[in-house]
């Protein structure tokens, strides 16, 4: 299993970095922000660099196609110059949104390529679900005030968390033929017992009627990574 880890991950990490990296661009350009939320956010998006240059590295160790690990290099190179920039930035000042059009062009070029190996659907699920929960741990370590976002960003996440368990199931019944249920079936009540699992970790602020903290959100964030795994496992016996 842990030799297979490289194969699965580096695609999951692109299309986190990825999700996270359009909903924090969302925010920036369209939520009514302050001057020191703005800079916060904006300083926060080398975080989504970081887990882009994860992704590089599993790719390359998962031998991938060559225009890949290009793409996701100059995306890199851009995105973490940009950060530099901000860094330096005195004040309360942030760069400009529109800047992040240059390093985002060529991170989606390369989604473009992970979505081809984890299937469009699956793989624009898995961005969605993923994407939230990261950009909403980045929000709450930039300690942004847009209170919509603790509920929105969760609700997101369950709707593609039902709708990628449907597809899913549907997957495994019309391609059981080719390998056994008592193989696939493990891997499938995992992702969902998972999926539950972080989900009500995620929304239990809301229910609790507490705020939710960047640790709550941290763990159920994980516990989405693995249940992405387990997916992909899945999704991979079936091709």
């Amino acid at each position: 299993m842990f030799t297979h880890l490289p194969f699965w991950l580096f695609p999951l990490t692109g299309l986190m970095a990825f999700g996270a990296l359009v909903i924090l661009a969302l925010v920036l350009w369209r939520g009514d922000l302050c001057p020191g939320q703005r800079a916060r956010i904006t300083t926060g998006l080398f975080s989504v660099w970081v887990i882009g240059g994860l992704s590089l590295m599993l790719a390359i160790e998962a031998n991938a196609a060559n225009w890949l690990i290009g793409c996701a290099t100059a995306a890199l190179i851009l995105g973490i110059s940009l950060s530099l920039i901000q860094s330096r930035l005195a004040g309360k000042r942030a760069l400009s949104v529109h800047l992040l059009w240059l390093p985002a062009l060529p991170l989606a070029v390369y989604v473009v390529g992970l979505l081809q190996t984890q299937g469009w659907v699956s793989g624009s699920l898995q961005a969605v679900i993923l994407g939230a929960a990261f950009a909403h741990l980045i929000l709450l370590r930039a300690r942004h005030r847009l209170q919509a976002f603790n509920l929105l960003l969760p609700v997101a996440a369950l709707v593609a968390t039902v709708v990628s368990l449907l597809w899913l199931a549907l997957q495994v019944v019309w391609q059981s033929h080719l390998v056994g249920l008592d193989v696939l079936i493990p891997g499938v009540v995992t992702q969902a017992i998972l999926l539950i699992a972080a989900l009500l970790l995620w929304f239990s602020p809301l229910y609790l009627h507490k705020e939710t903290a960047p640790v709550v959100v941290s763990t159920s964030l994980c516990g989405l990574l693995i249940a992405q795994i387990a997916a992909t496992s899945v999704l991979q016996q079936l091709t």
